[in-house]
């Protein structure tokens, strides 16, 4: 089968098949590499000056105070009796008050002292460990390098690389993910003839998405594609995930939804994801679509999957050829119509009749 040309399938790919859908980021919170600690409320720490002064005005009270426990005056004045005692008690009380205060600062402060001294410790010792583990020469590749290095391998058709992404991939989830690198291979993988290798590079794409192959991921795109923000990235990945074995029949009714969208994009792509499914089901309704819809994107898009793009086994594209040598001179087509018409054929088959109803006409009867 010849490749689709770019000038005439617009807007898609030397092979056929429309521009991967940019993956769209969740809102990423920034994280630094180590939590920055949050401050916790001190209490209130005596300064040394305080203290000082706290002691000098003790030493001041004590000096005014006789021998006898009477202030020291020339005038003599009665005292009280127990007056020395009780003044004797006042003084020791705040000595022993201040000096407590002061042993519990000086605790406190070599405590935080220790701990900040252990953390830097325990830290260095860490950065010391991740420099000797993860940075030598014989380190693994990481993750991503790995996943691209196998996406170029299947790029490639190497065979091995193909039974390993259908193999592992699943296990990519959250360990790798897509870059311009393996959009490159994933689509010069996307433009093969082989329908395997076709399909390990829908299947790396949603591992590298994130998206997972069960009812959980489905329900995400169920979710996703009511956002218009990612309705054209959820389109094209509901298709992949039918293709894929995921609840077909459902991801198929999904994409039906939106067949009659008021926006021609967004039936274009939703025509797209029907392909990708590529039940029989679908090449009924992608027929309908290229011959009823108003809008040449649709048209084009449908016509461009039952040719080449999509996921079309070879019976299922012969099937769709009985309507295009049907329509190459239909009255009812517009020109355009039955120009894509002639160029689906031609991708089918491998010939070119031109415009050649006749022609067309045995090829098909001769192919059956």
């Amino acid at each position: 089968m010849a490749l689709v040309s770019v000038g005439f399938y617009a807007g898609s790919s030397p092979g056929g098949w429309a521009t991967l859908p940019d993956l769209l980021q969740p809102p990423q919170v920034s994280q630094k590499n180590s939590p920055t600690p949050v401050s916790e409320t001190q209490p209130p720490q005596p300064s040394e000056a305080g203290l000082g002064g706290a002691l000098g005005g003790v030493e001041t009270r004590t000096s005014n105070v006789s021998p006898s426990g009477g202030p020291a005056s020339s005038t003599p004045a009665f005292t009280a009796p127990g007056f020395s005692r009780t003044t004797g008690v006042i003084l020791y009380l705040s000595v022993g008050f201040v000096l407590i205060v002061l042993l519990g600062w000086t605790v406190q402060n070599a405590a935080r002292r220790i701990h900040s001294w252990a953390a830097a410790s325990t830290s260095n010792r860490s950065s010391g460990t991740r420099r000797r583990t993860g940075t030598t020469p014989a380190a693994k590749l990481s993750k991503q390098a790995e996943v691209e290095t196998l996406l170029e391998r299947l790029a490639a058709r190497d065979s091995a690389a193909l039974d390993r992404v259908l193999g592992e991939s699943d296990g990519w989830l959250g360990r790798a993910q897509r870059t311009p690198r393996t959009n490159q291979y994933i689509m010069a993988t996307l433009n093969q003839h082989d329908l395997k290798m076709r399909g390990a590079a829908l299947q790396a794409t949603l591992a590298l998405d994130g998206v997972s192959r069960d009812h959980a991921g489905l329900n995400r795109l169920e979710l996703a594609v009511t956002n218009p923000n990612q309705r054209a990235w959820a389109l094209w990945m509901l298709g992949a995930l039918g293709n894929r074995g995921v609840e077909q029949e459902r991801a198929a009714q999904i994409l039906k939804g939106y067949l009659d969208d008021a926006d021609e994009r967004t039936r274009s792509e939703a025509v797209d994801g029907l392909g990708i499914v590529a039940s029989d089901e679908t090449v009924q309704i992608l027929l309908e679509r290229f011959r009823r819809d108003s809008s040449p994107l649709v048209q084009e898009s449908a016509a461009r999957n039952l040719a080449e793009a999509g996921m079309y086994t070879r019976e299922q594209r012969m099937a769709a050829a009985a309507s295009f040598v049907e329509w190459i001179d239909d009255v009812f087509l517009t020109p355009q119509q039955k120009s894509w018409a002639g160029h689906a054929l031609r991708d089918i088959s491998g010939q070119n009749f031109g415009m050649d109803a006749a022609a067309w006409q045995r090829w098909y009867n001769s192919s059956r």
